[in-house]
């Protein structure tokens, strides 16, 4: 039985630390809780511009660097995208080690992981041998080979199933047949095809080489899949404002001219999306790096704000029923019981609409009722346990904001054993 159980909860809601893993099984750190009515009006505009076909889309946190719920919007948006028909959405989060031509070789390393190269693989190969005609490749054989071997394999048996005896020779004939009809690099298009009809799941390795020009390799398999199975493309590029603050001023201008290759290089049918903090965004309106920002202005067309929880609203009352609905057991007295809508409006103030803050100050308070006999969570019981449930002190002064913030008079409440008030009391009684 949980120890939460009491509070009827399978487990603790909330994440102890509130980041975001879409490959993360755990619902509290992966995007499976959300909130749509959050961020309803950066939801709305995300669905325009990405139907529009904006190149870039900024997803832009105005106020703090993180925990806004950029990440958690992002993830959401893929998550929606994902069941479109004939599209492909990659996830990529950067780190300030990361180069623009890193998030492009990872890119297509998704493409191959997630299955979609080896799909448009096996109809384009199939194409090239109805239309070359020749006995010793024939369409009704390769089909068979990949009846047998519909994902990729450790090695592709082709001479088992065909009359052919050199792989390499095909795959050099195949790479020039679709550089020719996609009008796309040879070089990039031979080492999917060398990989794939040999041994494809050594494709991996073979990319991570020097000699691979990862944003020409990105192009090549871009236009590789719109010209067999796929019309749109999405990519994710989470945590962008890393990669940004990980490039010196002097290189600034190198890395925005691989941005402006790799948004180029997407033109027509794919869109890049990435996150930005005010740090970051400051650091691409430099003249250094116009050439990005050239061809993906920071503007309204491009830019969507990624607001904070309304501290005035029951936005902060919604995000905590959202997580406890996803770990309830029982009926309670109220949605986001043990702790009470007041409490939850308090800290959400205390945390400035931080939304990270937010969801890990709730996890510690959860954590700290469960251990001391699961109380009620009220405000009046947090003004009385400041340290333990709200992890910092309270003051009569931030009590009477949070009150003059939500448009009341400070109602009358327990003394405020904060820790100044614990040492006066403390000298007043040995002067007696």
């Amino acid at each position: 039985m949980s120890e939460y159980s009491r509070y009827y909860l399978s487990d603790n809601p909330f994440p102890a630390a509130a980041v975001i893993d879409p490959q993360s099984p755990d619902v509290r750190v992966n995007g499976g809780i959300f909130h749509e009515g959050i961020f309803s009006k950066e939801i709305e505009n995300l669905r325009r511009k990405t139907e529009q076909g904006v190149n870039v889309i900024y997803l832009s946190g105005i106020e703090f660097d993180r925990g806004i719920g950029k990440s958690a919007l992002m993830i959401h948006h893929l998550q929606n995208l994902r069941g479109e028909a004939e599209s492909t959405c990659v996830y990529v989060k950067c780190n300030e080690k990361d180069k623009p031509r890193d998030a492009a070789r990872r890119v297509v390393e998704q493409w191959h992981r997630c299955g979609d190269l080896w799909n448009a693989f096996k109809a384009a190969f199939l194409d090239y041998c109805r239309s070359k005609g020749d006995t010793l490749l024939t369409p009704d054989a390769v089909e068979r080979l990949f009846v047998d071997f519909p994902t990729p394999t450790n090695r592709l048996p082709l001479n088992r199933y065909t009359h052919t005896r050199d792989s390499s020779k095909v795959a050099e004939g195949f790479a020039a047949w679709l550089s020719a009809r996609l009008k796309v690099s040879n070089r990039a298009l031979l080492t999917l095809a060398s990989d794939y009809l040999s041994e494809p799941t050594a494709f991996l390795d073979s990319i991570l080489g020097r000699s691979v020009d990862s944003i020409e390799l990105y192009e090549a398999c871009l236009r590789f899949l719109d010209g067999f199975g796929y019309r749109r493309h999405y990519v994710f590029l989470d945590q962008f404002e890393d990669m940004i603050m990980g490039t010196s001023r002097s290189s600034m201008g190198k890395f925005a001219l691989e941005m402006k290759s790799l948004i180029r290089a997407s033109a027509g049918n794919a869109t890049i999306f990435v996150t930005l903090h005010p740090n970051s965004e400051t650091s691409l309106k430099i003249p250094a790096a116009q050439d990005m920002t050239g061809v993906a202005p920071l503007d309204a067309v491009h830019r969507i704000d990624v607001m904070i929880l309304d501290t005035r609203g029951d936005s902060a009352i919604g995000l905590a029923e959202e997580y406890f609905r996803h770990f309830r057991t029982g009926e309670v007295p109220y949605a986001s019981y043990p702790v009470e809508p007041e409490l939850l409006e308090f800290m959400c103030y205390t945390n400035r609409g931080l939304i990270r803050g937010f969801l890990q100050q709730l996890h510690n308070a959860l954590d700290y009722g469960a251990g001391v006999g699961y109380p009620e969570l009220t405000l009046e019981y947090a003004r009385e346990h400041p340290l333990e449930v709200l992890g910092r002190e309270v003051d009569q002064k931030l009590v009477d904001g949070f009150n003059k913030h939500k448009g009341r008079v400070t109602p009358p409440g327990p003394p405020i054993h904060s820790l100044g008030g614990l040492m006066k009391d403390f000298k007043e009684e040995d002067r007696k």
